[in-house]
């Protein structure tokens, strides 16, 4: 039985392209001279049945392309987008509860500023705040960096938040030390320091019965998928 096509299937591709060009006879006396003798019809039946299949193959890598970029875009949890989910809760989790029996005047405005968004009015309530704090008032100094760093953090200052955020993440045992690293490896998120990020995340995700280290795992993952 005759083989239906040529051991050079690039040179019968091009000679049946030119059906689109040249008048049937012309095809069929060049077909038959290369060797292929066959009737136009049936020329023309394979060629629309080889090019269907390259069109599916074509196809098939089309969609395997699209699905693999809505996954890794899309479907795969991103870093970035995890921390900024994290951050549209910071003002209900750390809603600024000012004392009425100190004497900072300062902290009772910052508290009406914090929770109407006015940030920068409230950084400068907390710097006027931070002056009149004593050196020896640790506990008092501490509160003011975190919110400091709560500040910077909503206003896209990261490194800002960073700096703030460290000395009460360093200080032992402290009520917002846990906190401040937390908040300080979303900062290091959305300054896409990944490695400094992980070293906080890490030591969040230790307290398994806070909210935070459940989140802090997800992020953790999502950044080892995307590294």
């Amino acid at each position: 039985m005759e083989n239906q096509f040529p051991d050079d299937k690039r040179e019968e591709r091009h000679l049946y392209k030119a059906l689109e060009l040249l008048e049937t006879e012309k095809v069929e006396a060049m077909l038959q001279k290369n060797g292929i003798h066959r009737h136009t019809k049936v020329i023309k039946h394979d060629f629309k049945m080889q090019s269907t299949k390259w069109w599916m193959a074509a196809a098939v890598l089309l969609i395997a392309t699209a699905s693999f970029f809505i996954y890794v875009n899309i479907l795969q949890p991103n870093p970035q987008q995890l921390a900024d989910n994290s951050l549209c809760t910071v003002v209900d989790d750390y809603n600024f509860s000012y004392r009425s029996s100190s004497t900072d005047q300062n902290l009772a405005e910052f508290q009406k500023a914090f929770n109407t968004s006015q940030w920068a009015v409230a950084e400068n309530n907390l710097d006027a705040a931070l002056t009149a704090t004593a050196v020896t008032d640790t506990n008092a100094l501490m509160n003011i960096y975190f919110y400091k760093g709560v500040v910077e953090l909503k206003q896209n200052n990261f490194n800002d938040a960073i700096i703030n955020f460290t000395p009460v993440a360093n200080f032992t045992n402290g009520a917002l030390q846990k906190d401040a690293v937390w908040l300080r490896a979303l900062a290091h998120i959305k300054n896409k320091n990944f490695d400094a990020a992980k070293v906080d995340l890490i030591s969040t995700s230790q307290f398994k019965s806070w909210k935070k280290a459940e989140e802090a795992a997800k992020i953790l993952k999502a950044i080892g998928q995307n590294s």
